[in-house]
């Protein structure tokens, strides 16, 4: 299944929010689910984390000499490449939440239904207290 990363990203917040305290297959499916998500966004978010690095190397001041320029442990910037770099990034943050990425379901038995085995993908109209609500 291909979704969005920022639609992950909005997925990985709910999950956070159960109680993974709870020793049921629900709450191992969520677990397996947040590990999932996690794997699919990596290489992604790697390769953002580069270019953004990469840029603000481009951007940062050098001395005569070519040496980067640090102000304490951080790089400094004419106010021309801020703007640039900052441009830059919020680019690049939009474009890492366009990204489409496969995520594969994570089947569990279906209490409801013993024998019946369903998809764990995304929750969905979720509610925390009774999970209710997931996609398939």
């Amino acid at each position: 299944m291909k979704l969005k990363i920022a639609e992950l990203k909005q997925k990985q917040v709910l999950l956070a929010k159960v109680d993974l305290g709870v020793n049921d297959k629900l709450t191992y499916a969520v677990k397996r689910l947040s590990t999932r998500i996690e794997s699919a966004i990596k290489p992604a978010f790697d390769e953002a984390q580069e270019a953004i690095t990469d840029f603000t190397i481009d951007q940062a001041s050098v001395d005569e000499k070519g040496q980067l320029i640090l102000n304490g442990d951080k790089h400094a910037f004419t106010p021309q490449a801020k703007k640039a770099l900052m441009k830059f990034v919020i680019a690049q943050n939009h474009a890492f939440d366009d990204i489409d990425v496969e995520i594969d379901p994570f089947l569990i038995a279906d209490v409801s239904a013993p024998g019946f085995q369903r998809a764990v993908v995304v929750f969905d109209d979720f509610d925390v207290e009774e999970l209710t609500g997931l996609l398939f």
